[in-house]
Protein backbone atom coordinates (compact mmCIF):
# COMPACT_ATOMS: atom_id res chain seq x y z
CA UNK A 1 0.00 0.00 0.00
CA UNK A 2 1.29 3.49 -0.77
CA UNK A 3 2.21 5.85 2.03
CA UNK A 4 -0.43 8.38 3.05
CA UNK A 5 2.10 11.03 2.05
CA UNK A 6 1.78 12.94 -1.19
CA UNK A 7 4.63 14.79 -2.91
CA UNK A 8 3.14 18.12 -1.83
CA UNK A 9 3.13 16.92 1.80
CA UNK A 10 6.89 16.35 1.91
CA UNK A 11 8.88 18.81 4.05
CA UNK A 12 11.00 21.49 2.40
CA UNK A 13 14.51 20.52 1.22
CA UNK A 14 17.13 19.95 3.95
CA UNK A 15 14.41 19.53 6.62
CA UNK A 16 14.79 16.15 8.43
CA UNK A 17 11.84 13.76 8.62
CA UNK A 18 11.37 10.04 9.31
CA UNK A 19 10.10 7.37 6.88
CA UNK A 20 10.03 3.58 6.64
CA UNK A 21 11.55 2.10 3.49
CA UNK A 22 9.21 -0.06 1.41
CA UNK A 23 11.58 -1.82 -1.02
CA UNK A 24 14.67 -1.68 -3.23
CA UNK A 25 14.76 0.42 -6.36
CA UNK A 26 16.48 -0.59 -9.61
CA UNK A 27 19.92 0.68 -8.57
CA UNK A 28 19.75 -0.76 -5.05
CA UNK A 29 18.46 2.41 -3.41
CA UNK A 30 15.59 2.26 -0.93
CA UNK A 31 12.27 3.81 -1.86
CA UNK A 32 9.05 4.86 -0.20
CA UNK A 33 5.78 4.63 -2.11
CA UNK A 34 3.79 7.85 -2.07
CA UNK A 35 0.18 8.31 -3.11
CA UNK A 36 1.28 10.13 -6.25
CA UNK A 37 4.85 8.90 -6.75
CA UNK A 38 7.81 7.65 -4.81
CA UNK A 39 10.72 8.83 -2.73
CA UNK A 40 14.22 7.42 -3.42
CA UNK A 41 16.89 7.27 -0.69
CA UNK A 42 20.38 6.00 -1.54
CA UNK A 43 21.89 3.50 0.92
CA UNK A 44 18.57 2.71 2.60
CA UNK A 45 17.25 -0.86 2.87
CA UNK A 46 13.70 -2.31 2.93
CA UNK A 47 11.98 -2.23 6.32
CA UNK A 48 14.37 0.30 7.81
CA UNK A 49 13.12 3.35 9.70
CA UNK A 50 15.38 6.21 8.63
CA UNK A 51 15.77 9.93 9.07
CA UNK A 52 16.17 11.68 5.72
CA UNK A 53 16.06 15.13 4.14
CA UNK A 54 14.94 16.07 0.65
CA UNK A 55 17.71 17.09 -1.72
CA UNK A 56 17.72 20.73 -2.79
CA UNK A 57 17.65 20.08 -6.53
CA UNK A 58 14.76 17.96 -7.79
CA UNK A 59 13.93 16.98 -11.36
CA UNK A 60 10.18 17.18 -10.96
CA UNK A 61 7.81 14.47 -12.12
CA UNK A 62 6.63 11.76 -9.73
CA UNK A 63 10.02 10.93 -8.21
CA UNK A 64 11.74 12.78 -5.38
CA UNK A 65 15.24 12.19 -3.95
CA UNK A 66 16.34 12.38 -0.34
CA UNK A 67 19.63 11.96 1.51
CA UNK A 68 19.96 9.40 4.29
CA UNK A 69 20.85 11.16 7.56
CA UNK A 70 20.47 8.39 10.14
CA UNK A 71 19.35 4.77 10.32
CA UNK A 72 17.01 4.45 13.29
CA UNK A 73 16.03 0.79 12.85
CA UNK A 74 18.57 -1.08 10.65
CA UNK A 75 17.98 -4.04 8.35
CA UNK A 76 19.50 -7.27 9.77
CA UNK A 77 21.70 -7.59 6.66
CA UNK A 78 23.13 -4.07 6.88
CA UNK A 79 26.87 -4.10 7.45
CA UNK A 80 29.92 -1.87 7.67
CA UNK A 81 30.73 -0.74 4.09
CA UNK A 82 34.44 -0.57 4.99
CA UNK A 83 34.73 2.75 3.17
CA UNK A 84 34.64 6.22 4.70
CA UNK A 85 33.28 7.69 1.45
CA UNK A 86 30.39 5.27 0.91
CA UNK A 87 27.78 7.80 2.05
CA UNK A 88 28.36 10.00 -0.98
CA UNK A 89 30.43 8.01 -3.53
CA UNK A 90 28.46 6.76 -6.52
CA UNK A 91 31.00 4.06 -7.41
CA UNK A 92 29.74 1.34 -5.03
CA UNK A 93 26.00 1.74 -4.50
CA UNK A 94 25.43 -1.24 -2.17
CA UNK A 95 28.57 -1.66 -0.05
CA UNK A 96 26.29 -1.46 2.99
CA UNK A 97 24.61 -4.77 2.05
CA UNK A 98 26.00 -8.07 3.27
CA UNK A 99 27.22 -10.34 0.48
CA UNK A 100 24.25 -12.61 1.14
CA UNK A 101 21.84 -9.70 0.75
CA UNK A 102 23.65 -8.44 -2.36
CA UNK A 103 23.33 -11.87 -4.01
CA UNK A 104 19.62 -12.00 -3.10
CA UNK A 105 19.04 -8.49 -4.51
CA UNK A 106 20.74 -9.40 -7.78
CA UNK A 107 18.88 -12.70 -8.06
CA UNK A 108 15.61 -10.81 -7.61
CA UNK A 109 16.64 -8.29 -10.28
CA UNK A 110 17.18 -11.11 -12.77
CA UNK A 111 14.00 -12.92 -11.79
CA UNK A 112 11.83 -9.82 -12.23
CA UNK A 113 12.94 -9.15 -15.81
CA UNK A 114 12.71 -12.81 -16.82
CA UNK A 115 9.14 -13.06 -15.55
CA UNK A 116 8.31 -9.86 -17.42
CA UNK A 117 9.91 -10.53 -20.81
CA UNK A 118 9.97 -14.33 -21.20
CA UNK A 119 7.43 -17.12 -20.96
CA UNK A 120 8.77 -18.28 -17.59
CA UNK A 121 6.52 -18.43 -14.55
CA UNK A 122 7.50 -18.70 -10.89
CA UNK A 123 7.06 -22.46 -11.20
CA UNK A 124 9.11 -22.95 -14.40
CA UNK A 125 11.98 -20.52 -13.81
CA UNK A 126 15.28 -22.43 -13.36
CA UNK A 127 17.39 -21.64 -10.29
CA UNK A 128 19.64 -18.60 -10.74
CA UNK A 129 23.18 -19.67 -9.84
CA UNK A 130 25.45 -16.99 -8.34
CA UNK A 131 28.70 -16.78 -10.32
CA UNK A 132 31.33 -15.25 -8.05
CA UNK A 133 34.80 -16.07 -6.70
CA UNK A 134 34.67 -18.44 -3.70
CA UNK A 135 35.35 -16.79 -0.38
CA UNK A 136 34.51 -13.33 -1.71
CA UNK A 137 34.51 -10.63 0.98
CA UNK A 138 33.50 -6.98 1.03
CA UNK A 139 37.16 -6.03 1.47
CA UNK A 140 38.24 -7.60 -1.83
CA UNK A 141 39.61 -4.88 -4.12
CA UNK A 142 39.41 -6.28 -7.65
CA UNK A 143 39.00 -3.31 -9.95
CA UNK A 144 42.00 -2.83 -12.22
CA UNK A 145 40.92 0.37 -13.96
CA UNK A 146 39.26 3.69 -13.23
CA UNK A 147 38.50 6.98 -14.99
CA UNK A 148 39.32 9.99 -12.82
CA UNK A 149 38.01 13.48 -13.50
CA UNK A 150 40.52 16.31 -13.23
CA UNK A 151 39.87 19.90 -12.16
CA UNK A 152 42.33 22.76 -11.78
CA UNK A 153 41.13 25.49 -9.42
CA UNK A 154 44.17 27.76 -9.46
CA UNK A 155 47.91 27.47 -9.91
CA UNK A 156 48.31 25.64 -6.59
CA UNK A 157 45.18 23.48 -6.19
CA UNK A 158 43.49 20.68 -8.13
CA UNK A 159 41.10 17.78 -7.69
CA UNK A 160 41.34 14.26 -9.09
CA UNK A 161 38.59 11.70 -8.51
CA UNK A 162 35.04 10.55 -9.16
CA UNK A 163 31.96 12.67 -9.59
CA UNK A 164 29.06 12.03 -7.26
CA UNK A 165 25.42 13.17 -7.48
CA UNK A 166 24.56 16.10 -5.24
CA UNK A 167 28.21 16.76 -4.41
CA UNK A 168 30.41 19.33 -6.09
CA UNK A 169 33.77 18.07 -4.83
CA UNK A 170 35.39 15.10 -6.57
CA UNK A 171 36.01 11.96 -4.53
CA UNK A 172 39.69 10.94 -4.30
CA UNK A 173 40.47 7.34 -5.25
CA UNK A 174 43.89 6.93 -3.60
CA UNK A 175 42.51 4.62 -0.91
CA UNK A 176 39.45 3.25 -2.73
CA UNK A 177 38.73 -0.26 -1.35
CA UNK A 178 37.23 -1.35 -4.68
CA UNK A 179 40.53 -0.86 -6.53
CA UNK A 180 43.25 -3.47 -6.52
CA UNK A 181 46.54 -2.63 -4.85
CA UNK A 182 48.37 -2.04 -8.14
CA UNK A 183 45.62 0.29 -9.39
CA UNK A 184 45.59 2.26 -6.12
CA UNK A 185 49.35 2.62 -6.35
CA UNK A 186 49.03 3.96 -9.89
CA UNK A 187 46.40 6.49 -8.78
CA UNK A 188 48.78 7.59 -6.04
CA UNK A 189 51.59 8.05 -8.59
CA UNK A 190 49.36 10.26 -10.74
CA UNK A 191 48.13 12.26 -7.73
CA UNK A 192 51.68 12.82 -6.53
CA UNK A 193 52.74 13.96 -10.00
CA UNK A 194 49.97 16.57 -10.07
CA UNK A 195 50.92 17.68 -6.56
CA UNK A 196 54.50 18.17 -7.75
CA UNK A 197 53.24 20.31 -10.63
CA UNK A 198 51.07 22.35 -8.27
CA UNK A 199 54.14 23.17 -6.19
CA UNK A 200 55.79 24.47 -9.39
CA UNK A 201 52.64 26.33 -10.55
CA UNK A 202 52.63 24.13 -13.64
CA UNK A 203 49.27 22.34 -13.40
CA UNK A 204 47.69 21.60 -16.81
CA UNK A 205 44.48 23.56 -17.57
CA UNK A 206 41.11 21.88 -17.13
CA UNK A 207 37.74 22.77 -18.70
CA UNK A 208 36.65 24.33 -15.38
CA UNK A 209 39.68 26.63 -15.24
CA UNK A 210 38.83 30.22 -16.07
CA UNK A 211 42.11 31.20 -17.72
CA UNK A 212 41.21 32.95 -20.98
CA UNK A 213 44.64 32.13 -22.42
CA UNK A 214 43.59 28.47 -22.69
CA UNK A 215 40.40 28.98 -24.71
CA UNK A 216 42.05 27.88 -27.95
CA UNK A 217 44.29 25.21 -26.45
CA UNK A 218 43.60 21.69 -25.27
CA UNK A 219 42.49 21.07 -21.69
CA UNK A 220 42.88 17.93 -19.59
CA UNK A 221 39.53 16.59 -18.36
CA UNK A 222 40.04 12.90 -17.48
CA UNK A 223 42.91 10.63 -16.50
CA UNK A 224 42.30 6.92 -16.99
CA UNK A 225 44.45 4.42 -15.13
CA UNK A 226 44.69 0.65 -15.50
CA UNK A 227 46.94 -1.78 -13.65
CA UNK A 228 46.01 -5.45 -14.19
CA UNK A 229 49.30 -6.65 -12.67
CA UNK A 230 52.16 -5.38 -10.56
CA UNK A 231 54.45 -3.09 -12.56
CA UNK A 232 52.23 -3.03 -15.66
CA UNK A 233 49.41 -0.91 -16.91
CA UNK A 234 48.80 2.49 -18.45
CA UNK A 235 47.91 6.10 -17.74
CA UNK A 236 45.79 7.78 -20.42
CA UNK A 237 45.44 11.55 -20.58
CA UNK A 238 42.17 12.52 -22.25
CA UNK A 239 42.23 16.02 -23.75
CA UNK A 240 39.68 18.28 -25.39
CA UNK A 241 39.63 18.52 -29.19
CA UNK A 242 41.84 21.58 -29.64
CA UNK A 243 44.91 21.54 -31.86
CA UNK A 244 47.27 23.52 -29.63
CA UNK A 245 48.78 21.74 -26.63
CA UNK A 246 49.68 23.88 -23.61
CA UNK A 247 53.24 23.48 -22.28
CA UNK A 248 51.87 22.09 -18.99
CA UNK A 249 50.80 18.89 -20.78
CA UNK A 250 54.39 18.24 -21.85
CA UNK A 251 55.55 18.97 -18.32
CA UNK A 252 52.98 16.49 -16.96
CA UNK A 253 54.24 13.80 -19.34
CA UNK A 254 57.84 14.47 -18.29
CA UNK A 255 56.92 14.22 -14.60
CA UNK A 256 55.00 10.97 -15.18
CA UNK A 257 58.01 9.56 -17.00
CA UNK A 258 60.09 10.09 -13.86
CA UNK A 259 57.64 8.65 -11.36
CA UNK A 260 55.95 5.73 -13.15
CA UNK A 261 57.34 2.17 -13.18
CA UNK A 262 59.07 1.09 -16.39
CA UNK A 263 56.23 -0.99 -17.81
CA UNK A 264 53.46 1.56 -17.25
CA UNK A 265 52.65 3.28 -20.53
CA UNK A 266 51.43 6.83 -21.03
CA UNK A 267 48.87 7.49 -23.78
CA UNK A 268 47.49 10.83 -24.93
CA UNK A 269 43.97 10.80 -26.35
CA UNK A 270 43.24 14.00 -28.28
CA UNK A 271 39.54 13.72 -29.06
CA UNK A 272 38.89 13.38 -32.81
CA UNK A 273 42.56 14.17 -33.51
CA UNK A 274 44.89 11.36 -32.40
CA UNK A 275 45.60 8.62 -29.89
CA UNK A 276 49.31 8.15 -29.22
CA UNK A 277 51.56 6.13 -26.95
CA UNK A 278 54.03 8.66 -25.53
CA UNK A 279 55.95 6.42 -23.16
CA UNK A 280 56.33 2.70 -22.42
CA UNK A 281 54.96 -0.37 -24.26
CA UNK A 282 52.51 0.24 -27.12
CA UNK A 283 50.13 -2.34 -25.63
CA UNK A 284 49.08 -3.49 -22.18
CA UNK A 285 49.07 -7.16 -21.19
CA UNK A 286 46.56 -8.93 -18.99
CA UNK A 287 46.16 -12.59 -18.07
CA UNK A 288 42.67 -14.05 -18.36
CA UNK A 289 41.37 -17.61 -18.78
CA UNK A 290 44.90 -18.96 -19.14
CA UNK A 291 45.65 -16.53 -21.98
CA UNK A 292 48.05 -13.60 -22.03
CA UNK A 293 46.28 -10.92 -24.03
CA UNK A 294 47.60 -7.66 -25.42
CA UNK A 295 45.34 -4.65 -25.86
CA UNK A 296 45.37 -0.88 -25.98
CA UNK A 297 43.41 1.66 -23.92
CA UNK A 298 40.76 2.03 -26.64
CA UNK A 299 39.74 -1.61 -26.20
CA UNK A 300 37.10 -2.67 -23.72
CA UNK A 301 38.39 -5.08 -21.08
CA UNK A 302 37.07 -6.39 -17.78
CA UNK A 303 37.35 -4.02 -14.83
CA UNK A 304 37.60 -6.98 -12.41
CA UNK A 305 39.70 -9.94 -13.48
CA UNK A 306 39.16 -12.48 -10.68
CA UNK A 307 35.33 -12.44 -11.01
CA UNK A 308 35.80 -12.62 -14.81
CA UNK A 309 37.96 -15.76 -14.42
CA UNK A 310 35.10 -17.48 -12.59
CA UNK A 311 32.65 -16.35 -15.26
CA UNK A 312 34.76 -17.83 -18.08
CA UNK A 313 35.08 -21.12 -16.20
CA UNK A 314 31.29 -21.30 -15.95
CA UNK A 315 30.82 -20.37 -19.62
CA UNK A 316 33.30 -23.02 -20.76
CA UNK A 317 31.49 -25.63 -18.67
CA UNK A 318 28.07 -24.68 -20.06
CA UNK A 319 29.23 -24.47 -23.68
CA UNK A 320 30.06 -28.20 -23.70
CA UNK A 321 32.18 -27.59 -26.79
CA UNK A 322 34.06 -30.31 -28.62
CA UNK A 323 37.12 -30.18 -30.85
CA UNK A 324 36.17 -29.65 -34.49
CA UNK A 325 32.99 -27.71 -33.79
CA UNK A 326 32.37 -24.27 -35.31
CA UNK A 327 32.07 -21.50 -32.74
CA UNK A 328 30.43 -18.10 -33.26
CA UNK A 329 31.35 -15.31 -30.82
CA UNK A 330 28.96 -12.36 -31.17
CA UNK A 331 30.44 -9.38 -29.35
CA UNK A 332 33.89 -10.94 -29.11
CA UNK A 333 35.72 -7.83 -27.89
CA UNK A 334 39.45 -8.58 -27.71
CA UNK A 335 38.66 -12.22 -28.50
CA UNK A 336 38.94 -14.01 -25.15
CA UNK A 337 36.17 -16.58 -25.71
CA UNK A 338 37.11 -17.11 -29.36
CA UNK A 339 40.72 -17.79 -28.39
CA UNK A 340 39.59 -20.16 -25.64
CA UNK A 341 37.56 -22.04 -28.26
CA UNK A 342 40.44 -22.10 -30.75
CA UNK A 343 42.71 -23.42 -28.01
CA UNK A 344 40.19 -26.25 -27.45
CA UNK A 345 40.33 -27.23 -31.14
CA UNK A 346 37.22 -25.46 -32.42
CA UNK A 347 37.17 -23.10 -35.40
CA UNK A 348 36.17 -19.72 -33.92
CA UNK A 349 34.63 -16.74 -35.68
CA UNK A 350 34.40 -13.57 -33.62
CA UNK A 351 32.48 -10.46 -34.63
CA UNK A 352 32.47 -7.07 -32.93
CA UNK A 353 31.41 -3.56 -33.87
CA UNK A 354 34.63 -2.02 -32.54
CA UNK A 355 37.46 -2.19 -35.08
CA UNK A 356 40.26 -1.59 -32.57
CA UNK A 357 39.11 -4.62 -30.57
CA UNK A 358 39.01 -6.76 -33.73
CA UNK A 359 42.57 -5.66 -34.48
CA UNK A 360 43.63 -6.65 -30.96
CA UNK A 361 41.84 -10.00 -31.22
CA UNK A 362 43.56 -10.77 -34.54
CA UNK A 363 46.90 -9.73 -33.09
CA UNK A 364 46.39 -11.97 -30.05
CA UNK A 365 45.43 -14.93 -32.21
CA UNK A 366 48.67 -14.60 -34.18
CA UNK A 367 50.76 -14.12 -31.02
CA UNK A 368 49.30 -17.22 -29.41
CA UNK A 369 49.59 -19.40 -32.51
CA UNK A 370 45.81 -19.69 -32.85
CA UNK A 371 45.40 -17.82 -36.12
CA UNK A 372 44.60 -20.95 -38.15
CA UNK A 373 41.67 -21.76 -35.88
CA UNK A 374 40.20 -18.27 -35.52
CA UNK A 375 38.99 -15.32 -37.56
CA UNK A 376 37.68 -11.93 -36.51
CA UNK A 377 35.23 -9.70 -38.38
CA UNK A 378 34.45 -6.05 -37.69
CA UNK A 379 30.86 -4.96 -38.20
CA UNK A 380 27.50 -4.21 -36.63
CA UNK A 381 25.78 -7.33 -35.31
CA UNK A 382 23.02 -7.64 -37.90
CA UNK A 383 25.21 -6.78 -40.89
CA UNK A 384 28.00 -9.14 -39.87
CA UNK A 385 25.60 -12.02 -39.20
CA UNK A 386 23.79 -11.36 -42.48
CA UNK A 387 27.09 -11.62 -44.38
CA UNK A 388 27.89 -14.93 -42.70
CA UNK A 389 24.43 -16.21 -43.66
CA UNK A 390 24.90 -15.01 -47.26
CA UNK A 391 28.16 -17.00 -47.36
CA UNK A 392 26.16 -20.07 -46.30
CA UNK A 393 28.25 -20.44 -43.16
CA UNK A 394 27.10 -22.82 -40.42
CA UNK A 395 27.93 -22.93 -36.71
CA UNK A 396 27.37 -25.39 -33.89
CA UNK A 397 27.69 -23.25 -30.78
CA UNK A 398 27.68 -19.53 -30.02
CA UNK A 399 28.12 -16.92 -27.32
CA UNK A 400 26.25 -13.62 -27.47
CA UNK A 401 27.41 -10.52 -25.59
CA UNK A 402 25.92 -7.34 -27.11
CA UNK A 403 26.81 -5.31 -23.99
CA UNK A 404 23.86 -3.28 -22.67
CA UNK A 405 21.53 -3.34 -25.69
CA UNK A 406 19.43 -6.27 -26.92
CA UNK A 407 20.88 -8.08 -29.91
CA UNK A 408 17.38 -7.79 -31.36
CA UNK A 409 15.02 -10.06 -33.26
CA UNK A 410 16.49 -9.44 -36.73
CA UNK A 411 20.03 -10.27 -35.64
CA UNK A 412 18.84 -13.29 -33.64
CA UNK A 413 16.95 -14.55 -36.69
CA UNK A 414 20.30 -14.77 -38.50
CA UNK A 415 21.77 -16.69 -35.55
CA UNK A 416 18.92 -19.16 -36.03
CA UNK A 417 19.52 -19.29 -39.79
CA UNK A 418 23.23 -20.05 -39.22
CA UNK A 419 22.24 -23.37 -37.64
CA UNK A 420 23.48 -22.72 -34.12
CA UNK A 421 22.34 -25.42 -31.69
CA UNK A 422 23.74 -24.14 -28.35
CA UNK A 423 24.06 -20.59 -27.04
CA UNK A 424 25.49 -18.97 -23.95
CA UNK A 425 24.05 -15.47 -23.60
CA UNK A 426 26.13 -13.02 -21.54
CA UNK A 427 24.03 -9.97 -20.72
CA UNK A 428 25.34 -7.02 -18.66
CA UNK A 429 21.81 -5.60 -18.89
CA UNK A 430 19.40 -8.25 -17.52
CA UNK A 431 16.37 -6.44 -18.99
CA UNK A 432 17.88 -6.37 -22.51
CA UNK A 433 18.95 -9.99 -22.18
CA UNK A 434 15.50 -11.09 -21.03
CA UNK A 435 13.94 -9.52 -24.13
CA UNK A 436 16.26 -11.52 -26.37
CA UNK A 437 15.66 -14.71 -24.38
CA UNK A 438 11.93 -14.22 -24.84
CA UNK A 439 12.45 -14.12 -28.61
CA UNK A 440 14.66 -17.21 -28.53
CA UNK A 441 11.98 -19.10 -26.61
CA UNK A 442 9.43 -18.15 -29.27
CA UNK A 443 11.68 -19.54 -32.03
CA UNK A 444 12.38 -22.99 -30.62
CA UNK A 445 14.95 -22.49 -27.86
CA UNK A 446 14.92 -23.73 -24.27
CA UNK A 447 16.74 -21.91 -21.49
CA UNK A 448 18.41 -24.71 -19.54
CA UNK A 449 20.43 -22.88 -16.88
CA UNK A 450 20.65 -19.34 -15.50
CA UNK A 451 23.35 -17.51 -13.62
CA UNK A 452 24.02 -14.11 -12.11
CA UNK A 453 27.66 -13.08 -12.56
CA UNK A 454 28.84 -10.69 -9.84
CA UNK A 455 31.50 -9.00 -11.96
CA UNK A 456 31.10 -5.74 -10.05
CA UNK A 457 30.70 -6.52 -6.34
CA UNK A 458 29.15 -3.83 -4.14
CA UNK A 459 27.34 -2.31 -7.14
CA UNK A 460 23.83 -2.96 -8.44
CA UNK A 461 25.23 -4.30 -11.73
CA UNK A 462 24.81 -8.01 -12.45
CA UNK A 463 25.31 -10.02 -15.64
CA UNK A 464 22.53 -12.41 -16.63
CA UNK A 465 24.10 -15.58 -18.03
CA UNK A 466 21.83 -18.06 -19.82
CA UNK A 467 22.56 -21.52 -21.23
CA UNK A 468 20.23 -22.15 -24.18
CA UNK A 469 19.66 -25.12 -26.47
CA UNK A 470 17.61 -25.40 -29.63
CA UNK A 471 14.78 -27.87 -29.16
CA UNK A 472 12.77 -27.28 -32.34
CA UNK A 473 13.48 -25.87 -35.77
CA UNK A 474 13.18 -22.08 -35.98
CA UNK A 475 9.87 -20.70 -37.22
CA UNK A 476 9.87 -19.92 -40.92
Amino acid sequence: MPSALRIEDLPPPLTPFVVTIDDYGFTGEGFVRLEDGWLSIRHAMPGEKVRVALDEEQRGGRRRFATLLEVLEPHPQRRDPLCDKSAFCKGCQIRHLSLQEEAAFKERTIKEVLLKFTDFTDDTLPPIIPIAPPGMTRSDGWRVRSALHYRKHDEHTFELGLRSPGRDALIPMNQCPALGEAARRLVEHVTQTLANLASKQALPPSPQHDDTTTQDTATLHTIRVAAPAHGRGFVELKLSEHEALPPQIFTLIEELDHILPEHVSVFVDRKNISHECIRGPQTMRLSLAGLTLELNPQDWFHATLEPAEVLYEQVEQWLEWESGERFLDVGCGIGTLSLMAARAGLHATGIDAKRTSIQSATHNAQRLGLGEHSEFIAGAWENALKKLWAQQRRFDVATINPMREPLGERALSYVNALGVERIIYLGPSPASTARDLGYLQSTGWTVQSLGGAMLHPATYHVMLVAQCRRTTNPAS
